[in-house]
């Protein structure tokens, strides 16, 4: 077996989730059948986000330690981004949540709006806000 086989075992599991409040679209996501979160997501017309993870020999540790004591500030980076999506209709209110908002495991978010110079990639350590933010505007 192959790594690729894996791929091919998702694609069961795989669809685009168009998520709707009061009749009108929220966004649209690529995701897992059973999966809560969000890894990736386009708010039409408005601003698209993605997650990469930040991979070190630390991640699980960080993660274990979340669950074994949670709290009500760290968040679990794809529940953070499913809260914003369905929150805030601009990219400036996404990125200013995304920045403020405590994460549990090290990983790197990147977003694209629709206006000139609107995109970002940010950094996030375990257990901490924002770190660095590389945007378009200053030479992403």
């Amino acid at each position: 077996a192959s790594t690729w086989d894996l791929t091919t075992d998702l694609k069961k599991i795989l669809f685009e989730g168009h998520f709707m409040k009061n009749g009108k679209l929220l966004y649209k996501t690529i995701t897992y059948g059973g999966f809560i979160g969000l890894h990736t997501g386009i708010k039409p017309n408005e601003y698209s986000l993605s997650i990469d993870t930040r991979f070190d020999n630390n991640y699980d540790k960080y993660l274990n330690e979340y669950f074994d004591n949670p709290n009500d500030e760290d968040q679990l980076i794809v529940m953070a981004t499913r809260v914003g999506f369905e929150m805030y209709d601009n990219y400036d209110d996404m990125v200013k949540y995304m920045s403020n908002t405590p994460m549990v495991c090290p990983a790197y978010v990147i977003m694209g709006g629709v206006k000139e110079y609107e995109g970002v990639v940010m950094t996030y350590g375990p257990n901490m806000t924002l770190f660095n933010e590389w945007d378009m505007k200053n030479g992403l």
